[in-house]
């Protein structure tokens, strides 16, 4: 039962993040936007499960079957990087290392849905997310573009 509900659970995440990197149209920000923006909207959607990978990324209930709930996590940031890595290929961000720029990006999505999760009349709605998310691609789009 526990490993059919996270595989069913992840199983969604896993389905709509992959339709998000097949659309390839966009600049690397349009990109990364898009895919944030669905991430933030489907952990929004489906509290109960986001509550329940959390609590069990960070503690791994006793007896219960193996589960990689860090999976998920570790194939968000590899597609950041990717992503990231084509926007400063192409100019499109400033020179900086591109793990860096990840690290603030996987930082904005983890406040977002951890602070909905923790105390929903203080949280970081996705309208704010995408303000976050702005300000730091002005950050790092060059000037003059």
């Amino acid at each position: 039962l526990y490993l059919n509900l996270m595989e069913e659970g992840l199983g969604n995440f896993r389905a709509t993040v992959e339709a998000a990197l097949q659309n390839d149209t966009g600049t690397a920000a349009e990109r990364i936007r898009r895919l944030c923006e669905t991430l933030v909207d489907l952990a929004l959607e489906n509290l109960s499960i986001s509550r329940l990978t959390r609590g069990i990324r960070f503690a791994q209930p006793q007896g219960a079957p193996v589960f990689d709930v860090g999976e998920f996590p570790r194939t968000i940031q590899k597609t950041l990087l990717r992503l990231v890595e084509q926007g400063v290929r192409s100019g499109e961000f400033t020179p900086v290392p591109p793990s860096d720029l990840v690290w603030v990006i996987m930082g904005l999505l983890a406040a977002c849905i951890d602070s909905n999760l923790v105390d929903p009349g203080m949280a970081l709605k996705p309208r704010g997310f995408r303000s976050a998310l702005n300000l730091v691609f002005a950050g790092v789009t060059p000037v003059g573009r």
